[in-house]
């Protein structure tokens, strides 16, 4: 549907913004600028198919949609050699990680699932496709997460890391950041769980993007 494919177009435009931030810091500008294309062609896209209804089935959705998918190969390429060494890295530490938890803390519905995600491990090795890969670490976060979530010291540990200086700093809304942080202290002293469940969903939506990522790769999945 419409949406989904909004929603794929985002996913592609917010991976190249954050692209165009590190090149930019690393001073490579050329690259910078295609990204910067990139980014802009998004959002020509999504107010393309904006304007169409959800249930379209008319020529210009499919030119769209190839259009879409075009976007995200032009992405791919630009940054694939750069990206998938340690794309394929995290992936691995990703599956050591989530193993574990499933070995230790999963059920068999959460055995199934990690089976499903390495029936795909194959396809994954062989592919170059940038998104594909992300979207199967993303997985793995989602799993660790539906098992550490029924403990509740999960929140406690996940908690401690947003109060921590690598992240602090980095907060979109600093002083809003620091209100939380703040009720997270009380909700620790109280031991209320639920309220510091809703308190980690803040703090990380306060977060820039290559932050979440960066926290989601340690296996919480929160997003």
């Amino acid at each position: 549907n419409i949406s989904k494919l909004i929603d794929e177009v985002n996913d592609v435009s917010g991976l190249a913004q954050s692209e165009v931030q590190e090149a930019e810091e690393k001073e490579d500008y050329e690259m910078a600028a295609s990204l910067s294309e990139i980014v802009f062609e998004a959002d020509e896209l999504k107010d393309k198919l904006k304007k169409l209804k959800e249930d379209d089935v008319t020529d210009l959705r499919y030119q769209l949609e190839d259009k879409k998918r075009q976007l995200a190969q032009k992405f791919d390429q630009l940054v694939k050699d750069k990206k998938l060494i340690g794309l394929k890295t995290e992936y691995f530490e990703a599956k050591e990680y989530t193993i574990s938890v499933v070995e230790n803390k999963g059920n068999e519905s959460d055995k199934k699932k990690l089976k499903d995600i390495l029936d795909k491990e194959k396809a994954f090795l062989q592919s170059e496709n940038i998104l594909y890969i992300r979207d199967i670490i993303s997985k793995f976060g989602e799993l660790t997460w539906r098992i550490s979530e029924r403990n509740p010291d999960f929140y406690y540990g996940v908690y401690i890391n947003l109060c921590s200086e690598e992240y602090r700093n980095k907060y979109t809304n600093k002083n809003r950041a620091e209100e939380l942080i703040a009720q997270g202290e009380k909700a620790m002293e109280r031991q209320n769980a639920t309220e510091l469940r809703a308190i980690v969903y803040n703090l990380w939506h306060l977060l820039p993007e290559t932050a979440r990522n960066k926290l989601d790769s340690g296996g919480t999945g929160i997003g």
